[in-house]
């Protein structure tokens, strides 16, 4: 029981997918260059940072696995923290060859020098050289363009207070509040079952109420959420779905779905659909109450197949018994060549220089991205 229920609990840092990891300023694991032009544009993006103060970095794969890629741009972004905390000067391009897609993710600090217009239109511009496979004079034509359109008099001060999260962070905060309330329901209602009286399970039901706030706390200390709103809604919602737990104990199948689904469906149509952040508890009541009404249409065919998962399972083991069970079982302007000469260039610029472009330290500072940017297809 007691590993069934720590699993459990591990189960949303298990899900989190890998991303790729920036260290450099080129990371291309297929080998779309060759090793004279990685370290070329390695070069120019060690130029552009000391010139403009904008670390930009070059991501190239074959395909994003069906994510878009303004998502799987965002993400790796996330991951790598380019530029400096504060002032938000990184930048990311993504070029998804097998996809035919590329995607420029900006750094807060730089939205207002380089609009998500302008990032697409510096995108659009090389679509003959990235349908052609030229991927080394169309990644210099970018790093040209950045150079010219970005100016440091733009970026914030090093002083500046460092950004709040991201908008991707707080949706992902809030989902993971609904789904961990929601696990953490039923199993308050399996150690119930079970009896709360034996001195083992009462412990263990308090570790299972009272570790996964303590833990959202921690982490959304230094987000846009106050704990008592962290402390409430998850108050909230564990009641709120220990209720519907019970409803389908005592075989109300209807109303116990109701509430195990509706107000989940309705979290994920406010943080992801409308893109609407929910900072506040009035925004949270008026979504768990008010919304689900206005989405319930919509959600129905989740209902649906949440009634029949439910009565498969019933007739593979009924609910009554799960308690009892578990407990047993565990650019040109820089003097780059973007035409089609370009291959004496890579020659000679790599000869008067070391591999020590391609191999420098490129990890991130702490910057952070809202998802601005310029995305084009070719």
């Amino acid at each position: 029981m007691v590993k069934t229920v720590l699993l459990t609990l591990l189960l949303p840092a298990l899900a989190l997918a890998a991303v790729p990891s920036i260290t450099r300023p080129v990371t291309d694991p297929r080998g779309m260059l060759t090793p004279q032009e990685t370290e070329v544009v390695s070069r120019a993006l060690v130029d552009l940072r000391a010139q403009k103060q904008v670390q930009m970095a070059v991501l190239l794969v074959d395909t994003t696995d069906g994510q878009s890629i303004e998502d799987y741009a965002e993400e790796v972004f996330r991951e790598w923290k380019g530029g400096e905390a504060g002032r938000d000067n990184g930048l990311l391009l993504v070029i998804a060859r097998g996809d035919r897609r590329s995607r420029l993710e900006v750094g807060y600090g730089l939205e207002s020098s380089l609009t998500d217009g302008e990032a697409t239109d510096l995108l659009h511009a090389q679509g003959p050289l990235l349908r052609e496979g030229r991927f080394g004079p169309a990644l210099l034509a970018i790093i040209a363009g950045v150079h010219e359109q970005v100016s440091p008099e733009d970026l914030p001060s090093p002083s500046a207070a460092p950004t709040t999260w991201t908008p991707v962070e707080s949706r992902r905060f809030v989902m993971a509040l609904f789904v961990t309330a929601w696990v953490v329901a039923r199993l308050l209602l399996q150690l119930q079952g079970s009896g709360l009286r034996d001195a083992k399970n009462s412990v263990l039901a308090a570790m299972v109420l009272l570790l996964p706030v303590a833990m959202f706390v921690a982490i959304g200390w230094s987000g846009p959420r106050s704990p008592v709103f962290i402390l409430v809604a998850y108050g909230v919602l564990v009641g709120l779905f220990f209720w519907g737990w019970s409803l389908l104990q005592r075989k109300q199948t209807i109303w116990g779905l109701l509430l195990l689904i509706l107000p989940v469906w309705s979290a994920l149509v406010g943080q992801f659909w409308s893109h609407t952040p929910l900072l506040d508890l009035s925004d949270f009541f008026w979504s768990i109450v008010v919304v689900p009404l206005f989405t319930f249409p919509a959600a129905l065919p989740f209902l649906f197949i949440g009634l029949m998962l439910y009565r498969w399972l019933r007739k593979e083991r009924p609910l009554g018994d799960w308690a009892s069970t578990s407990s047993s079982s565990e650019s040109s302007s820089w003097g780059w060549s973007v035409g089609s000469s370009s291959g004496s260039d890579w020659s000679s610029s790599s000869s008067s220089d070391s591999s020590s472009s391609s191999s420098s330290d490129w990890s991130g500072g702490g910057g952070s991205s809202g998802g601005g940017g310029g995305s084009d297809s070719w």
